[in-house]
Parts: C-alpha cells; structure tokens; sequence
C-alpha cells in the first residue's frame, strides 16, 4: 500500500486459486474456520494492509471460502448431474485429458477402474535402460556370437542392447599399443601390456583407488605369473610359411595372469586392491606372443631368454586417474610350465631324472643317499619334482581291505 495527499493507495495482488489451496492445506488445521484465519494472516502480510481496512481482504475470502466449500469440498457428495453442471467450464477443452478418463470411468462400467489403473503403471514404468558396451561385448564373447548372431538379436529389443559399432569402439579398448603380427607369429612388447593391464585394473578398482592417498597410489604392485607351452597335432593347410620351422600344425602361446594388486607390499600394513577369483582359469590370460612353431628345447630356452630380457628393462606403469599419479611395479613369477619345459631348460636329459637333484630311478629307494645329495638351488624356482613323490599304493588299497575281513565287517572277493 502506497500513501499519498490525497488517501491510501492499495496494490493489487494476484494470487492463484492453486496457490491458495497450498496455503489451506498445509496450514496444519483440520477445520475450515481455522484454516481461512491463517489464510487472512498471510493475506494481510502479502499484501501489506492494515489492520483498520481489512474489510475488502475479509469479503474476497468469504466469496472464496463459499466456492471452496461448494465446488471443491462437496462436490464429492453431490450427484452425476450436479457433478457434470460444476465441470461444464472443462468440457471442449482437449488438454484435460484425465478429465475425460474419469468421466467416462464413472459413466461405465465398474471394471474400466483395473484397465485404467494398469494403464497408467505402464505409462509411468521406466524403459528398460540400455546394456552399457562392456556388459555388451562381455555377452557377446561369453556366447561365443558372432555380429550376425548379435545383429539379429538386437532386433528384438533395440532399447536394451546397444549397436554393433559400440561394441567394436569397446573391443579396441582391450588392445594393448604395438602389436605386431606377421605370417608366422603375433606378439606384443611386456611393457606395453603390462601398460595395458594396469590401465584396465585400475580403471574397474576406480572405488577403491580413491580411497587410497596419494602416497599409497605410488606404491602399487601388481603380481603375475607367466609361463610358456606348445600344442600340437592342428589340422595343417597347404600354405606357405617363411622358414623351416613355422607350420600351423603346431602353435607355442606365452601367456601372463595377473594374480593380485597390492598396496604396500614390504609392509605389514599391506592392502589388496584386486585379486584374481580364478587364477587357474584361460578367463584373466593374457596372450605375450603366439607362433605357428612347434615346442622343442631350443624354442624353450630362446623365449626364455628373450622374455627374461624383456624382464629385465621393465619399468613402473604410471597413469592418471582423478588428477593423482600413479605408480605400479611388477613381480613376475615363472609358474606356467609343466615338466617337459623344465627338463629342457635345466638341460635335462631324461624325463626319469630330476631337475634339481639329477638323481635317477635308481637313486630313489636309497634313502639315506638322497639325504645327503647335493642339489641345485638354481632350480628351485620350477617347483619341487615329482619324481620325488612316493605313491604308498599298498597301504592305501590292500591294508584297509585286510583290517575290514579281520573285523569281519565286509565280505570282499579279490581275484589275481
């Protein structure tokens, strides 16, 4: 309200019916009376009037507290035809749709109620969301589909798996830097997968990364085993090789298996990052080089070499996430092997004759000899041999059938 020389000048407010509903409702009062009392409280402070011309606020409420009264608490109680003679002003109006629906639900039949009601739950359920490009890829290689297979299945639901093209930006995601592939063999550089590896750990453990500090993030190591084994015995195509010894009959894979990310090593306060559920499974194995050549000493003992290499000029993997440096060292152990590459690269012979000790068949059953044999504690890193390993055959089959006939629990017939 303005004054001036002349009298009081009011200001005129407006305010929505929907505004003023809001207001009676949420007034915390049960009766009507009590609610459009705070009602011309908040009124009278909006509007700034004093207390001495509150007679025009009062009747524009008292016209309002009639329609509300009439139109919108009792309209419940009225019949059809009162009901219809209210919402005359909504009739020709097409963006009151929900109007017609309850309209046309009390004119019919009871059960149009259920149908309306699923209509509108299915209206309001949420689309399915979209498979994101690893789950899709993951699906794709666990199926064994190829793009055919997986094209076909989209069509079914478009909206839950996502196009072909997403999933081959995904696939280059999990290819390391510098392949090389020739007509012989393919293989990549261990620095750069070891690069790759870290990366894609460090990019699934991201929860758990942010939880460390940035001291501990420069202290990271990853464990990996790493081994070497031929197969042979692939159906052979007339193709030409380069060299002597490539054919595709045989093929000799070096592989690595990440095992476990540690923080904190050498101390006792070390914490795992991740760890691998299935260390013993092809699933975390990850392809060093593949040749068409077949497994013999010589092939052994030269990847040996050149892996150790390889070893030997490793460096820390250092990458980026969240604005922090991180640094992961790695621990390499030979554990991938069986007996035929340890023979070959201790240099051993025979197949009857162990690597660490050189003892033969013959040297077994004297004990005491054994005892005091001299072994080879270079070799201690391809495991204990089981040439070593004694089978007690009679006591674990014959001796417990003879205890059960002396007891005369079990009746066994034994044919020689």
């Amino acid at each position: 309200m303005e004054t001036s020389a002349a009298g009081p000048i009011y200001s005129t407010v407006a305010i929505s019916r929907r505004e003023l509903y809001d207001i009676l409702t949420n007034s915390g009062q049960s009766k009507i009376n009590d609610q459009f009392k705070i009602l011309i409280s908040y009124l009278k402070e909006r509007t700034g009037c004093p207390d001495t011309n509150l007679k025009d606020i009062n009747s524009k409420t008292y016209h309002f507290k009639s329609e509300f009264k009439s139109r919108w608490l009792n309209v419940g109680k009225s019949r059809n035809r009162a009901k219809f003679r209210h919402t005359d002003e909504f009739k020709g109006i097409r963006k009151y749709r929900g109007f017609q629906i309850i309209k046309r639900h009390n004119s019919t039949s009871p059960k149009r109620a259920s149908k309306y009601r699923k209509a509108y739950k299915t209206s309001i359920e949420k689309e399915p969301r979209q498979m994101s490009g690893e789950d899709a890829l993951a699906l794709l290689v666990d199926a064994k589909l190829s793009r055919h297979q997986y094209s076909l299945i989209r069509q079914s639901n478009p909206g839950r798996f996502p196009s072909y093209k997403i999933l081959q930006a995904e696939k280059t995601k999990c290819y390391p830097n510098n392949i090389k592939v020739s007509k012989t063999f393919a293989k990549v550089l261990l620095q750069d997968l070891f690069n790759h590896t870290v990366e894609r750990l460090i990019s699934v453990q991201e929860s758990v990364i942010s939880s460390l500090n940035n001291e501990q993030v420069e202290k990271l190591q990853l464990m990996t085993k790493w081994g070497f084994h031929g197969s042979s015995g692939h159906s052979s195509y007339k193709q030409a090789f380069h060299g002597f010894q490539a054919s595709d009959s045989s093929v000799f894979i070096t592989s690595i298996v990440p095992l476990r990310l540690v923080c904190n090593p050498d101390s006792n306060n070390s914490k795992i990052v991740w760890q691998n559920p299935r260390p013993s499974s092809t699933r975390y194995c990850r392809p060093l080089k593949i040749a068409f050549i077949k497994e013999s000493s010589e092939v052994s003992v030269a990847e040996k070499n050149r892996v150790d290499t390889e070893i030997q000029q490793l460096q820390n993997s250092k990458l980026n996430s969240n604005s922090r440096s991180i640094s992961v060292s790695h621990n390499m152990i030979f554990a991938m092997i069986d007996g035929k590459i340890c023979n070959a690269l201790t240099e051993t012979t025979s197949t009857q004759t162990c690597y660490i000790c050189g003892a033969t068949t013959k040297d077994f059953n004297d004990i005491d000899k054994m005892i005091n044999r001299k072994i080879t504690t270079q070799n201690l890193q391809f495991g204990i041999s089981i040439l070593h390993g004694w089978i007690r055959f009679l006591s674990v089959s014959i001796f417990p059938i003879n205890s059960q006939l002396k007891s005369g629990k079990r009746e066994v017939k034994i044919r020689l």
